[in-house]
């Protein structure tokens, strides 16, 4: 249900802030799966999902990770909207 993924989605968020770091990108893989199979990988939440992904993955130290993740979003995004759209431009 979309409720529970955007409950999933903040409590990941939440994990986040509180430096609980493998729990909050293991919470935001889940929510992501889900996403992108029920919303397709284009939808703003599955984006958001992403970058949830991305941020956890860099305060863990895993920059690698987070930038190509990063990138994946940007790409979509810019794919989606173009480079001038203020969504993208940001």
């Amino acid at each position: 249900h979309p409720n529970t993924l955007s409950s999933m989605h903040s409590l990941g968020n939440v994990l986040l802030k509180a430096s609980k770091l493998e729990e909050s990108e293991t919470l935001h893989r889940q929510v992501l799966a889900v996403r992108k199979m029920e919303l397709g990988l284009d939808h703003p939440d599955t984006l958001s999902s992403m970058n949830s992904i991305g941020l956890a993955l860099s305060e863990r130290g895993d920059l690698s990770a987070a930038e190509e993740m990063h990138k994946e979003v940007l790409k979509i995004m810019m794919g989606m909207f173009g480079p001038d759209h203020p969504g993208v431009a940001k």
